[in-house]
């Protein structure tokens, strides 16, 4: 498994996964909790669709499903390389 600073560190890096993740990875009072709620991009993983909520100091990205309800930050923690068709809401 690739450690998402090092996928961000990449050439190959999505852009929107870029910007979104290297502002999650921030520590918390560096980070514009605003701006990481209403820009929380879409990802396939699996083929389904999901919304990627942060990274975590492990290197993994968490995902939350689309139309979950709870209380729960993620539903998923899963491997960078396995996300593709990243897109803004």
């Amino acid at each position: 498994m690739q450690h998402v600073d090092a996928y961000l560190k990449s050439t190959h890096a999505n852009p929107i996964a870029r910007e979104f993740l290297e502002q999650a990875r921030r520590p918390s009072f560096l980070k514009d909790h605003d701006w990481l709620r209403e820009h929380r991009p879409w990802v396939s993983w699996q083929g389904v669709r999901y919304r990627c909520v942060g990274a975590s100091t492990l290197g993994d990205v968490l995902l939350k499903k689309a139309h979950a309800t709870g209380s729960a930050l993620y539903d998923y923690r899963v491997a960078i390389e396995e996300l593709s068709d990243w897109a803004w809401p």
